[in-house]
């Protein structure tokens, strides 16, 4: 992962590494939550191409994409439960 984030660097200067690394951060938290397993960094990639806008979507599919990490964050959310901040579930 090292040598990954040092390739990140090279190829993306200041708040283009950063958004890069946001987004590898929420698809690993999302896989994780998935499988619970460690997430390489091809599956990784795959993930981010799914959710996040890549240079040639079209505004309907960048759109779909926002969509889809709303619904992917509402299920983590529900899956949380009381655990999630304002979330809900069976008294304790």
């Amino acid at each position: 992962m090292a040598d990954r984030n040092l390739e990140l660097r090279r190829i993306f200067s200041g708040d283009e590494a950063t958004v890069q690394q946001k987004q590898m951060d929420w698809v690993r938290a999302k896989l994780r939550y998935e499988s619970g397993a460690v997430i390489g960094d091809d599956e990784a990639r795959q993930e981010a191409a799914t959710y996040f806008p890549r240079p040639g979507d079209r505004p309907e599919r960048v759109k779909a994409k926002e969509e889809s990490r709303k619904q992917a964050i509402e299920q983590m959310r529900l899956a949380a439960g009381r655990a999630a901040p304002g979330g809900v579930g069976a008294p304790v």
